[in-house]
C-alpha cells in the first residue's frame, strides 16, 4: 500500500508538468500555429482549464507509463541556465547537459549573469541554439520559462522592452497589456521558450512597499484584474504559457521584503 501511495502521489504534479510540456511539444513541431493556445482546450479564460485532447491524453498516459520513478522526480526540477555562446567543451554547456541526460529536469529558467561590468543578459541566437539542442538531447520535452515581467528585454538583449505594469495602466486601456502579452509571447518562443514569468497581479494598496509599487496595475482589484485578464490572453493566444503571481505578505510591508522579516 505504501509503494502505491507514493506512486500515486508522485504522478499528481508529475502529470501537471506534462500537461504543460505536451503544448510546448506540439507547438514546436510547427513555426505556423494552427489556433491559438487558448483554443485548443488547455486553457479556456472563460470556463476555466479544460481537459486534455485525446490525443494528448493517451500521449502523457503512455509517456507516463515508460518512465522509471527517477525519470517522474526529475520532471519536478527545473533548473537554471544563461543563453551566451557556449561551447560544448565548457563546464557551463556539460552542466546543463548532465540536467538533461542525468537528472532528467523537466526545463530550465533563462537567467542574467553578473559581472564585473554589471548584469549580463543572454542574446537571443545563443538561447535559441542552445534551446534547441538540449531540447535534441532531452527525451522529453523540456519547458522553458523565463521573467519576461516587462516584456522579453529584462533577459535578453535583444528583446523588446515594455514599461512598467503601472505605465502600462496607466493608460486606461486593458488592451495595451494585451499587446504587452503578445509581442512578449512571440519574441519567447522565437528562441524557444514556452514560459512567461508574468504578469504581476498584486493590487498596490501600500503605497510604501518597494518591491511591488509600479510591477503592479494599481490599487483597484477590479481594474487590476482586467489588465492582468488581458495580458494572460495576449500570451496564451500566441503561444505562450503565463503565470499571473504576486506576494500575498508583500502588501503588508513598508521594506523590501526581500531582505528584511519585518512586518
Amino acid at each position: 500500500m505504501g509503494g502505491r501511495r507514493v506512486r500515486f502521489l508522485l504522478l499528481i504534479p508529475v502529470s501537471i508538468v506534462f500537461l504543460m510540456a505536451y503544448n510546448a511539444r506540439s507547438q514546436s513541431r510547427s513555426t505556423s500555429a494552427k489556433k491559438p493556445v487558448a483554443k485548443q482546450g488547455l486553457v479556456h479564460l472563460k470556463s476555466g482549464a479544460k481537459k486534455l485532447p485525446p490525443a494528448a491524453n493517451a500521449w502523457v498516459e503512455s509517456t507516463l507509463r515508460k518512465m522509471s520513478v527517477d525519470e517522474k522526480i526529475g520532471q519536478l526540477l527545473f533548473t537554471t541556465y544563461h543563453g551566451g555562446f557556449t561551447a560544448r567543451d565548457t563546464a557551463a554547456y556539460r552542466r546543463v547537459l548532465h540536467d538533461v541526460t542525468d537528472l532528467h529536469v523537466g526545463g530550465f529558467i533563462n537567467i542574467t549573469q553578473g559581472s564585473p561590468l554589471g548584469i549580463v543578459k543572454s542574446q537571443a541566437y545563443p538561447t535559441a541554439v542552445l534551446n534547441n539542442q538540449l531540447q535534441a538531447k532531452s527525451k522529453l520535452p523540456l519547458l522553458i520559462g523565463a521573467d519576461f515581467e516587462r516584456g522579453t528585454a529584462m533577459r535578453l538583449d535583444e528583446g523588446t522592452s515594455f514599461p512598467t505594469a503601472m505605465a502600462v495602466a496607466a493608460s486606461g486601456n486593458p488592451k495595451d497589456a494585451y499587446t504587452v502579452g503578445k509581442i512578449t509571447a512571440l519574441e519567447a518562443r522565437a528562441v524557444g521558450i514556452h514560459w512567461v514569468y508574468a504578469p504581476d497581479a498584486d493590487v498596490n494598496n501600500n503605497p510604501g512597499n518597494p518591491i511591488i509599487n509600479t510591477r503592479s496595475f494599481g490599487e483597484d482589484p477590479e481594474r487590476v484584474a482586467q489588465f492582468v485578464t488581458e495580458f494572460v490572453r495576449g500570451v496564451q493566444e500566441n503561444g505562450g504559457a503565463a503565470t499571473a503571481h504576486g506576494c500575498r505578505l508583500a502588501h503588508r510591508s513598508s521594506c523590501d521584503s526581500r531582505r528584511s522579516r519585518s512586518p
